[in-house]
């Protein structure tokens, strides 16, 4: 993941006048490769008519889709990757699942 690579290694990743474009590629090239490695979040995304090529500013990643997962186990799949994936990021969680 180059671009959020890059974003986490800026001199202040938190400084979002001067991060903003790069931390926008970080959530296109995020969502692109869970499009590409989840079947069952490119269905939720087709299903929606959504496309990851489609974030291509900061007021396009309000359009990405919620997953609805609340309350499904996270035992097994691509899901269960991601929340696994997301419970080390730097938002302290999966903002998905209570």
């Amino acid at each position: 993941m180059k671009y959020r690579r890059l974003l986490f290694n800026a001199p202040d990743p938190f400084d979002i006048f001067n991060t903003q474009e790069l931390f926008v590629k970080a959530v296109k090239e995020n969502c692109q490769y869970h499009y590409d490695h989840c079947a069952e979040y490119r269905k939720i995304l087709d299903s929606m008519n959504f496309k990851p090529d489609s974030i291509n500013s900061y007021d396009d990643i309000s359009k990405i889709p919620f997953l609805p997962i609340a309350g499904k186990p996270m035992t097994g799949g691509c899901f269960a990757k991601i929340h696994a994936h997301s419970q080390h990021t730097v938002f302290g969680g999966n903002p998905f699942v209570n």
